[in-house]
């Protein structure tokens, strides 16, 4: 505008394409903050939840490992495929399970959802067969991470009846047909108990019918 109150026209396009390019400047960088903050809550609860290694690697026993170095040629490990790999809820769940003949030795990861650790402790897990026998653990390690606990955990004293594996011993096969629940035989699970006194809960491990196969173990 002059002394005499004239407007110039191109004077006024030009303050208002510099406040379109203020505003189109806000509105750019504030979008580019929002894609940065997605990336970085995302690779958070990635890293977060990103199972550890000790979860599927296989350890066995400090004992286990001692007779694998004498002779790791002779040393025997069978990897396990239970039908079912987690518990009602989720809340519990296991993986690479394993057993060693020679060891005498079942291992395998669990994973669990923090909240069942109460003030009372925290779960407790065992092996239990069909004749009412307890095995205990021999060997654990443990790491925590986000809203969960993992284990790599050894029970000893277990003697598998690999003979009657249909899988192992394939004459097996005639015998099981038709029997369903009654050529078990002999049944090992995992026993799961919670802190707060709820309902144990258990995971069959192995039976005459589960897979399993031979695996290559080598101690860390």
């Amino acid at each position: 505008m002059d002394y005499e109150g004239k407007y110039f026209p191109d004077e006024d396009e030009e303050e208002i394409s510099k406040g379109k390019k203020l505003r189109k400047k806000i509105i750019r960088y504030f979008f580019y903050g929002i894609v940065a903050l997605v990336y970085v809550v995302t690779f958070s609860i990635l890293f977060t939840n990103c199972e550890p290694d000790l979860y599927k690697t296989v350890m066995f026993s400090e004992e286990a490992n001692k007779l694998y170095e004498k002779a790791p040629e002779d040393f025997v490990v069978y990897r396990l495929f239970p039908q079912v790999f987690m518990n009602y809820d989720g809340s519990v769940q296991i993986d690479t399970v394993v057993y060693t003949p020679t060891a005498k030795e079942l291992e395998l990861g669990v994973k669990y959802n923090k909240k069942l650790d109460k003030n009372s402790g925290k779960p407790k897990f065992s092996i239990v067969d069909t004749n009412g026998n307890i095995y205990d653990i021999v060997s654990t390690v443990s790491e925590i991470k986000g809203r969960y606990v993992y284990s790599r955990i050894a029970f000893g004293n277990i003697k598998l009846n690999l003979e009657d594996n249909v899988y192992i011993n394939p004459d097996n096969e005639s015998k099981t047909d038709g029997e369903g629940e009654a050529f078990d035989t002999l049944k090992f699970s995992f026993k799961i108990e919670y802190a707060d006194g709820g309902e144990p809960e258990l995971l069959d491990l192995f039976n005459s019918k589960t897979a399993i196969e031979i695996t290559q173990f080598k101690n860390q």
